[in-house]
């Protein structure tokens, strides 16, 4: 058998809230056992979609530092730039996830660079950035009518 994980975390939520929550003694209890079943339909969102997203981001974030690396003149910064991997090799989750932490603070060293720098060219990075922020909150969010 192969297990459906998102399927098994659905079903483990209908079970607490509609089985188990119901026939607790205390209504703390209940409420606790309620609040995990709520949690059980966001972590199957999240785990199916987990490596897609972050392989999204990943992808993203490398696109930028190879746009940005012609115009940094921090001698560090632009090496490091240069280093990055071009790629996920590795398609586990906790890889992926341990190389979007590793880009996401390469990420914040750009744009500081970026924000000490007042030329016309920086601020337009700057605002690539910001852009790529929003796109990566909008790609976390769980979709509500879901839940």
């Amino acid at each position: 058998m192969k297990p459906a994980v998102p399927l098994a975390l659905e079903r483990l939520s209908e079970l607490l809230s509609g089985e188990l929550a119901p026939v607790l003694e205390t209504s703390f209890a209940g409420q606790q056992v309620l609040r995990m079943a709520g949690l059980l339909p966001a972590a199957a969102i999240e785990f199916d979609r987990a490596a897609a997203r972050l392989v999204e981001e990943n992808r993203a974030l490398r696109h930028l530092f190879a746009q940005a690396l012609d115009q940094v003149d921090d001698a560090v910064l632009a090496a490091d730039l240069a280093g990055v991997p071009g790629d996920d090799p590795d398609l586990r989750v906790s890889a992926l996830g341990a190389a979007n932490d590793r880009l996401r603070r390469l990420l914040i060293r750009l744009q500081a660079w970026c924000e000490s720098r007042q030329d016309e060219a920086s601020l337009a990075l700057a605002e690539r950035i910001w852009q790529e922020l929003r796109r990566q909150t909008e790609r976390r969010a769980l979709p509500i009518d879901r839940l």
